[in-house]
């Protein structure tokens, strides 16, 4: 599975055969990484897709706002809003291995690591 940020503030989800697996659900940002949380069950190189992407997958995204979002798989909500820059934007977010904790990166060049539920752990 894979999803795509889309220029009016939505995500959607598909499968790699093409077929959009669920609507479009809004994000309330330009997105300009995606990343979905690693699989809770099974080694770190599974693919979601061969488990089953359940409603305890997150996705993390980093938006043009300067803001790190995170959001349930599902679409049903946003469970964290951070505002993780205040001068420009968030252009990358990475989950840890472990999905911990989620890397960001942004366009003035920091570069900070926040827990899953949003903390602030440090600044690289």
């Amino acid at each position: 599975e894979y999803i795509v940020a889309k220029d009016d503030r939505t995500l959607s989800l598909w499968n790699f055969s093409g077929d959009k697996l669920q609507d479009s659900f809004d994000c309330n940002c330009i997105a300009l990484s995606l990343a979905f949380s690693p699989p809770v069950m099974g080694s770190v190189a599974t693919l979601p897709s061969t488990i089953g992407l359940e409603s305890n997958y997150v996705i993390a995204a980093a938006c043009s706002d300067g803001t790190l979002r995170i959001l349930k798989r599902n679409g049903a909500s946003t469970e964290n809003v951070v505002k993780a820059y205040d001068r420009g934007a968030a252009t990358c977010a990475k989950w840890s291995s472990d999905g911990a904790s989620i890397v960001t990166a942004g366009e003035d060049g920091e570069v900070k690591v926040f827990s899953k539920s949003g903390n602030l752990r440090m600044n690289l």
